[in-house]
């Protein structure tokens, strides 16, 4: 990622914090934007909205200034793709889920360390991108898609998760939520099942930017490259069930499947958590955890196609 392309909204109230966070990351070659209240990032961001990469803010700032902007942003086609990063010294798990429920990609916490924020930037700008990718408009799959009956799919690598999930997004008509939790439990079935690539391990790649470049290896592994995840789909009454299954060793789910205060800030953990709790509102693991299912409602209310999972 070129750093130098990327120009960063930083809100912070604390003169101190925001002049050495915008002293860091020009450092690292972004373009920062300082704001010290929600007034002054509103018209930043009012002003050119197409120039902002992702905005940092400030979640302890007075009469929850942080939430009100996030809320604001996403309510603003033109800023709601942004994505959004909040620093707090806050440890209360609510407000973590609120934050996020608000649109949040990540928390970090205070005093900041550069190098957590530098690699929580990188990743969260990168999957942002990919999140993006699987909104496009494809209206025109939709109809084919309401269709099915009974299929079964396979993928192996990220990119092919990724088209997966955007075309089975479409069994639900106008619900980005359901391509991004399909895609979180596409990810987590390829990294953590096929490949078994470790919670610690992904923090320490996570790190040292070399996600991709463990993936990529593992996947051309003869111990790893062969397996595949499979996804079964089947028309049901009110909507389709969903069953993916990977062929790994399988994990102890339940840490996992809430928001907890010990994941609070960490760089990564939260995919299974908000494809349950807000992208696809209930995650079902079955058997030793190498098998997730979930379902899809499609409905037809007052004659407009309406969704939920």
């Amino acid at each position: 990622m070129d750093n130098q392309k990327t120009r960063i909204l930083i809100m912070d109230d604390n003169p101190a914090t925001l002049q050495n966070l915008t002293e860091s990351l020009i450092e690292q070659g972004f373009a920062v934007t300082p704001a010290s209240n929600s007034e002054d990032a509103w018209r930043h961001l009012q002003a050119k909205p197409d120039s902002f990469g992702l905005v940092l803010l400030d979640r302890q700032m007075p009469e929850a200034a942080s939430i009100v902007l996030l809320r604001r942003m996403k309510a603003e086609k033109i800023l709601s793709n942004i994505p959004v990063i909040m620093q707090t010294g806050l440890a209360d798990i609510n407000d973590f889920v609120e934050g996020l429920q608000a649109g949040a990609q990540g928390y970090l916490a205070k005093p900041i360390n550069v190098s957590l924020l530098l690699s929580m930037i990188q990743s969260t700008i990168r999957f942002d991108r990919e999140r993006d990718s699987l909104k496009q408009d494809v209206n025109y799959l939709q109809t084919a898609l309401q269709l099915t009956t009974k299929t079964s799919y396979r993928f192996r690598t990220l990119e092919e998760a990724k088209s997966l999930a955007y075309l089975l997004g479409n069994l639900c008509p106008e619900s980005d939520h359901t391509r991004l939790g399909l895609y979180e439990l596409f990810i987590n079935a390829i990294e953590h099942g096929n490949l078994e690539i470790s919670y610690a391990e992904k923090t320490q790649l996570l790190m040292e930017k070399r996600w991709i470049e463990e993936i990529e290896a593992r996947l051309s592994d003869p111990c790893y490259k062969d397996r595949r995840v499979y996804v079964d789909i089947e028309q049901q009454s009110e909507g389709f069930s969903v069953m993916i299954t990977d062929q790994g060793n399988g994990f102890q789910v339940e840490p996992y499947l809430d928001f907890t205060p010990e994941r609070i800030f960490d760089l990564h953990g939260r995919g299974i958590a908000m494809a349950n709790k807000i992208y696809l509102n209930k995650v079902e693991y079955l058997e030793k955890g190498n098998q997730v299912k979930v379902f899809i409602r499609s409905a037809r209310l007052n004659g407009t196609e309406n969704c939920s999972v």
